[in-house]
C-alpha cells in the first residue's frame, strides 16, 4: 500500500525568521519532515512551493532547499535525488519520497486563482487555466485544482469544475484546513473554511464522474499526511519521470482510496496565529 499526499507545505515559510516563529529549528527542517513522514507511515507527499509576495521569503524553491539540506542529514540518515523532482530520505528500513510540486496563480480574464502542479515548481505564472492544463499535459505533469470551493483562498469556484474538466488531472475534493463546522459555517468569517464545501466538491465530482483527492494543506511539519491518498500499484523510481508518470495513471484511472481527516481547530489556529502576528490577515 501506496501512502501520498499530495498538497504539503511543511511550515507555513522555510525562511530561517519563519521557521523560528514557527517553534522549528532551520538545520533540523528535513529530519523532522522525515520523522513525520516515517511516523505516520506516509511513503511520499509532494512538497508544495507557493510564491507569496506577502512572507517576503528567501526561500523560494521549497524543493530545492530539501534538497541542500539533505547533504547535511546525520550520518544514520540515506539521500538520492531522481532526476530534478524526487528527494528520496531513507533511514534503516524506512524511506520517503519528496516530489517538487507548485502552487501557480492563475489569471482568468483577470481574476486570479490558484492550481496545484505536481512533478515540478517552474511552471509559468500568469497562464489561464485551459494554457496551464495544457503546459502541464505537454510536460506530463499533475494538474490539481485546489480547494476550488474556497474562492477566497484562490479557489477556481465550483461552476468551473465541468467546464474545466479535460483540463484537470483531477479535483482536490477534501482538503484538511476546511475544518469549520455547521451552524459556524454559515458565518461569513468561517464560510470559506467549511467543511459543506469539501462536500459539495465531492459531490460535483461525482455527479460528472472526475477524480477527486484528499490532502492535507498542511503548514505545519507534524501536520503532513494526515489526509492523504491511498493505493495498491508501486510507484516507479527508475527516474522523476517515471515517478511521476506512475502516480498520474493511477490518479486519472480512479483506482486509488481517499482517507479524510481534519485539522483539529487548535493545531489549525497554531499556524494561523503566525500568520496574523505578522500582519497577514487573509
Amino acid at each position: 500500500m501506496t501512502k501520498l499526499d499530495l498538497h504539503a507545505h511543511g511550515p507555513i515559510d522555510f525562511d530561517p525568521r519563519w521557521l523560528g516563529a514557527q517553534g522549528y529549528k532551520p538545520e533540523s527542517l528535513l529530519t523532522d519532515i522525515a520523522k513525520t513522514c516515517f511516523t505516520r507511515g506516509l511513503d511520499a507527499f509532494s512538497i508544495i512551493s507557493a510564491y507569496d509576495d506577502r512572507l517576503k521569503s528567501n526561500v523560494l524553491d521549497r524543493f530545492k532547499h530539501l534538497c541542500e539540506l539533505a547533504k547535511r542529514l546525520p550520518k544514520d540518515y540515506a539521500y538520492s535525488i531522481l532526476g530534478k523532482n524526487v528527494l528520496i530520505v531513507e533511514k534503516g528500513q524506512k524511506k520517503v519520497l519528496i516530489i517538487n510540486g507548485q502552487s501557480i496563480h492563475i489569471n482568468e480574464n483577470g481574476e486570479k486563482l490558484e492550481s496545484l502542479v505536481i512533478g515540478s515548481n517552474h511552471v509559468p505564472e500568469g497562464k489561464n487555466i485551459r494554457d496551464a492544463g495544457a503546459y502541464c499535459k505537454d510536460n506530463g505533469l499533475i494538474f490539481i485544482a485546489e480547494h476550488p470551493a474556497s474562492t477566497r483562498s484562490g479557489g477556481i469556484g465550483l461552476e468551473r469544475i465541468g467546464e474545466h474538466s479535460e483540463d484537470y488531472t483531477a479535483i482536490e475534493g477534501h482538503n484538511s484546513q476546511l475544518i469549520f463546522r455547521f451552524p459556524l459555517s454559515i458565518l461569513p468569517v468561517f464560510s470559506q473554511y467549511g467543511r459543506g464545501l469539501n462536500k459539495k466538491t465531492q459531490k460535483l465530482c461525482k455527479a460528472i464522474k472526475m477524480p477527486w483527492v484528499a490532502a492535507s494543506d498542511s503548514h505545519r511539519i507534524e501536520d503532513t499526511g494526515i489526509s492523504c491518498i491511498e493505493f495498491n500499484s508501486p510507484l516507479n523510481l527508475y527516474d522523476d519521470e517515471s515517478v511521476i508518470q506512475s502516480l498520474k495513471k493511477t490518479i486519472e484511472s480512479d483506482s486509488f482510496k481517499n482517507v479524510c481527516n481534519y485539522e483539529s481547530f487548535w493545531n489549525w489556529a497554531s499556524w494561523t496565529r503566525v500568520l496574523m502576528n505578522s500582519g497577514i490577515k487573509d
